[in-house]
């Protein structure tokens, strides 16, 4: 399967993944966000936009994490994020982005993270899991959502979930 530049194929321990058939350089898009369906809950090849579960189409939903991901999401006009170079990517590179700068939350597949790359967490998070630190490494890429939630509230969010928890 291709799609604009890009196809999909195996990617060996993380299943298929999203392949360059050319050269992008830094700031182009490399997959247009287009949503195929919306859902009623998250699953493992979702992407959650302005708080609504949705496939999208083509080869989106088959970009594979990465802790050092060569792309970064960019909402276009139709309010969906394309997938756009965050640095030069060659022909033959795999497409890669980072889950922890789109998705609050992860709770939806393995957390176990296989990208290998240098700087890798050992785990596929969610923004409120990352640390300070983490979240001020990925601050240049992660949805501007994201961007504004403060530690104090996602803190405060996990208290109060945490006391929900134990009064149950």
């Amino acid at each position: 399967m291709s799609f604009e530049g890009t196809e999909v194929k195996s990617s060996g321990q993380l299943g298929r993944g999203v392949f360059a058939l050319r050269d992008f350089k830094k700031g182009d898009t490399v997959i247009r966000g287009v949503v195929e369906k919306v859902i009623e809950s998250r699953g493992e090849h979702t992407f959650t936009i302005h708080g609504v579960h949705v496939v999208l189409g083509g080869p989106a939903c088959l970009v594979n994490h990465s802790c050092d991901p060569n792309c970064m999401h960019v909402f276009n006009e139709a309010g969906v994020f394309d997938f756009v170079a965050r640095r030069d990517i060659v022909a033959g590179e795999q497409v890669t982005h980072d889950t922890s700068a789109y998705e609050y939350e992860v709770d939806h597949f393995s957390q176990k993270c296989l990208c290998g790359s240098g700087n890798c967490r050992g785990e596929v998070k969610g923004w409120k899991d990352l640390t300070k630190e983490e979240r001020k490494s990925i601050r240049e890429y992660t949805i501007p959502f994201l961007q504004h939630i403060s530690d104090v509230e996602v803190l405060a969010d996990d208290s109060y979930m945490d006391s929900r928890d134990r009064s149950s």
